[in-house]
């Protein structure tokens, strides 16, 4: 499994996630108390999109600095996933957002709109080996 955080502002509900992908007839999106699951029926590919306070430890630092002039107050939600092009494809649809963040746990923190920008850009990038080739 490969780990992202959305970033959002406290009013922000996965509702809204939801809502965005629910026009699509290849997905199935399921809400559970604080949890989100995305599924596609044609790949059978799986996100999960979690809320997740404790998280925040990890941006009190300047990686917060990012998002906090933008961000009053931060909520903060785990994803997990396997398939990179299956993020990306929500990514696209759901989380393309100015006011939303996504941090790839690798040091990339961005715009939800800066983003999905960067995935147009490139289609084929994959930020964790982009990373790991850099060192």
């Amino acid at each position: 499994m490969r780990d992202m955080i959305l970033i959002t502002p406290c009013d922000f509900k996965l509702e809204k996630i939801k809502l965005l992908l629910s026009s699509d007839p290849s997905l199935v999106v399921n809400i559970d108390a604080s949890r989100l699951g995305i599924g596609s029926l044609s790949t059978n590919e799986f996100i999960q999109i979690e809320y997740d306070e404790s998280l925040s430890v990890h941006y009190e630092d300047d990686e917060g600095d990012v998002f906090k002039p933008h961000i009053n107050e931060p909520s903060y939600y785990l994803i997990n996933f396997k398939n990179i092009d299956f993020m990306k494809m929500i990514i696209l649809k759901a989380l393309n957002m100015p006011d939303i963040y996504l941090d790839n746990d690798l040091g990339l923190i961005l715009q939800g709109t800066l983003f999905a920008d960067l995935i147009k850009e490139k289609p084929n990038w994959d930020w964790a080996l982009e990373i790991n080739e850099a060192k």
